[in-house]
């Protein structure tokens, strides 16, 4: 079997299986609503890192909850920790982390 073959017989790659419940018809009015809210999302939906030294420290992701548009500031709801700091303190939340600029 060519490779190829064994690529699309994955369940996440397999054409003839529907890739979402959404397909079904009773839950058209369901499909349309989500497919907007998705659209909507998607233009907030942010990716992210921070380097220290041009080492990569962190990546992830969130989502902007609030813009400014005067001072082109934003808000970013996220669940990392994305500031990395240059030296490890003993205890993270100590405070004593002496952040890269």
């Amino acid at each position: 079997m060519r490779k190829e073959e064994r690529q699309l017989q994955l369940v996440t790659l397999d054409r003839s299986k529907a890739s979402s419940c959404m397909v079904n018809e009773k839950l058209q009015s369901v499909r349309e609503s989500a497919t907007k809210t998705v659209l909507q999302v998607a233009k907030v939906v942010l990716g992210f890192s921070s380097y220290v030294d041009g080492k990569l420290m962190a990546r992830s992701s969130g989502f902007l909850i609030d813009w400014d548009e005067r001072s082109k500031a934003g808000t970013v709801l996220t669940s990392a920790r994305i500031i990395c700091s240059k030296y490890s303190a003993l205890s993270q939340w100590s405070g004593t982390d002496e952040y890269a600029p």
